[in-house]
């Protein structure tokens, strides 16, 4: 095996870990965002009845906060806009980058009363590395693999005379 080849498997296994990582850290945060679907309170709010949630976020961390109501309710306080996930199921995603507490409120502005679903969970924010891994660990599998194929065909040539 020559220098070429040695070169391009550590070249790609270099890759091939990074590329792991930036995977491992990725399931990571979506096992911990899918667990805020199911773990959460139930509550029924009246008509004209409020519920406030209090939730302090350390510095660099990202609150994830989902709820679903049984008919659309007002909600305040969320630092960005969430997202719809269906009719009146909502995902709040927040990275906040100083100690804060958000203070999010469930209005019931409806005749009747609402049945409120509503979960959250501070989650330390992800890894600035990891889409930088993602990005750099492709081209290093790829660099890797072309640099031993040239070692591999390099060893295969017949020195001339």
């Amino acid at each position: 095996m020559n220098t070429f080849q040695k070169a391009g498997i550590i070249i790609a296994i270099v890759g091939v870990v990074i590329l792991l990582a930036s995977i491992a850290e990725i399931y990571s945060i979506d096992s911990s965002l899918s667990s805020i679907l199911v773990h959460g309170e139930s509550l029924s709010l009246k008509p004209k009845e409020f519920y406030n949630i209090s939730v302090l976020v350390p510095s660099n961390h990202v609150l994830a906060m989902y709820y679903n109501s049984s008919l659309p309710i007002q909600v305040t306080g969320f630092p960005t806009s969430p997202t719809k996930i269906t009719n009146n199921s909502w995902l709040e995603l927040a990275v906040l980058s100083k100690n804060e507490t958000v203070d999010v409120s469930f209005y019931n502005n409806n005749t009747n009363n609402v049945n409120l679903f509503h979960s959250y969970k501070v989650l330390p924010a992800p890894s600035p590395l990891l889409t930088v891994g993602i990005l750099a660990s492709i081209p290093l599998i790829i660099i890797g693999i072309v640099i031993l194929v040239l070692g591999f065909i390099k060893s295969r040539r017949k020195p001339t005379t």
